[in-house]
């Protein structure tokens, strides 16, 4: 851990910030277990070092070089370019494993929020609604007997399903064959449209994820 690791580690402590979040030790215990595969480059005085990790996927590159071929001393130029790329991996370790994380937060969100809507589904289901009730009415005709969930509760949940499926017709747009004769700008404003659904689509999804468990499913118990 270097000292600019070390100053914001002391601030993020002294904040209390208690969300998950990479460490340097996680980056420095991935960095651990690379590998740098170097080369000099024929008839130059370029080194090249790449960084690589145990399932052989290449990290970073670094490289050395000397102006005055007199001046080039191979064991300096391997030493230098290594040195190059482990500070290049170490960054890319930062941001993969920074994805990684949030890609994990996300999908528990999303877990938390499906589950809460395949329950409503299933209370919706057991009360064997007539089928001219659909939408917002027959979510309406069932809210007095649904527990677990508000109302409002219901309704978000309701708007996160309507939206998913908006959104999935819209990828379906996408794969037919009016899509590719469209204008160029209405295809883009299409696909910004589809892009701000998913972006809606999650903050539902993380607003759902902190209502609580219906009683009696399994979220309801795990949270007990």
């Amino acid at each position: 851990m270097n000292d600019n690791d070390q100053k914001y580690e002391a601030i993020i402590a002294a904040l209390g910030l208690p969300g998950p979040r990479v460490t340097p030790a996680m980056v420095e215990e991935v960095l651990a277990m690379v590998a740098y595969d170097t080369r000099v480059i024929p008839g130059t005085t370029t080194t090249i070092a790449v960084a690589i990790l145990p399932s052989g996927f290449v990290l970073a590159t670094g490289m050395s070089a000397c102006a005055a071929r007199e001046n080039f001393n191979p064991a300096l130029g391997i030493e230098m370019a290594i040195s190059k790329a482990r500070d290049a991996a170490r960054e890319a370790i930062w941001k993969f494993e920074g994805y990684r994380l949030s890609q994990a937060l996300y999908e528990v969100r999303q877990g938390v929020a499906g589950s809460a809507l395949r329950q409503i589904r299933s209370v919706l289901s057991v009360k064997g609604l007539p089928d001219r009730l659909v939408g917002v009415e027959q979510i309406k005709a069932c809210l007095a007997t649904t527990e677990g969930y508000t109302p409002h509760e219901v309704r978000v949940i309701h708007e996160k399903a309507e939206l998913d499926d908006k959104a999935d017709s819209l990828m379906r747009f996408f794969n037919s064959e009016v899509f590719p004769v469209l204008p160029k700008d209405e295809r883009d404003r299409l696909s910004a449209q589809w892009r701000a659904m998913g972006v809606y689509s999650s903050i539902l999804a993380e607003r759902i994820a902190a209502f609580r468990p219906v009683p009696g499913s399994q979220d309801a118990g795990a949270s007990q």
